[in-house]
């Protein structure tokens, strides 16, 4: 197996190992399965010299955890549920228990990018300190959201909030509303242009169950457990700002 190919397995073995560890300290059946699945794709790897038997075992990996969610997502949602429940009468969760809930950030955030790219980047910048508190993008995305544009049309300052319904992900608000909510907004009208600077605090509230899906899983989001690891140092909370300026 030459140097390429080496490198190619050596990167799929850096994101796939903490995610199938991430699946067994969660009590994932799944995360064992990948585990085995795994190692016996390594062992053959090296021993035939074949990146193909990497790249199969991936799919293979893929397709199962597609099928045994309806088996994962309730064991995620009951688990979440019960560190919440702990968290809010005032006991602690332990390390495992932390990494359960901050590897569950990054596996949504990359589960999302595609669809919700803006919240994604939030969540996965809240792993990385900083030094101002402030993170700042352009963008136009938040002009799709017609609660958005229609409070610009009437006035140039204020303060928009979207309901649980607007998480959901058939609703046309979802990505704004997963990316904004709850957010304060600016317009600077001039001659030459309009900008708009929309203002979100990337933090979490100390107890919220986000259903972000109903049908046909259900899957639900403890956003106190979130909190709960920003108050722990595990997550930076910070404010970001997208602005977006058109010309006239």
């Amino acid at each position: 197996m030459n140097k390429l190919k080496k490198i190619i397995v050596f990167i799929i073995a850096l994101f796939a190992i903490p995610f199938i560890i991430w699946n067994i300290t969660f009590g994932f059946l799944v995360g064992y399965l990948l585990a085995i699945l795994s190692a016996i794709g390594l062992y053959l790897t090296f021993k035939k010299k074949k990146l193909r038997y990497t790249t199969v075992p991936i799919l293979i990996g893929f397709i199962m955890y597609i099928l045994m969610l309806p088996i994962t997502l309730p064991k995620m949602n009951n688990t979440t549920a019960a560190y919440q429940e702990r968290i809010s009468a005032g006991k602690h969760l332990n390390t495992i228990e932390k990494w359960n809930i901050y590897g569950q950030g990054i596996t949504m955030s990359v589960v999302a990018a595609p669809l919700y790219p803006e919240v994604a980047i939030e969540c996965l910048l809240m792993m990385v300190p900083d030094d101002d508190g402030i993170k700042e993008w352009e963008s136009d995305f938040f002009m799709e959201s017609k609660m958005l544009t229609d409070a610009f049309k009437r006035s140039n300052k204020g303060e928009v909030r979207w309901k649980q319904k607007h998480y959901k992900m058939h609703n046309e608000e979802a990505r704004v509303a997963l990316a904004l909510n709850i957010c304060t907004y600016e317009v600077e009208r001039t001659k030459d242009f309009t900008e708009y600077r929309v203002t979100v605090p990337c933090t979490y509230p100390k107890r919220c169950r986000s259903t972000m899906l109903k049908y046909p899983l259900e899957f639900r989001i403890e956003e106190g457990t979130f909190r709960y690891l920003v108050d722990q140092g595990w997550l930076f909370a910070y404010d970001a700002v997208w602005t977006h300026k058109i010309n006239k």
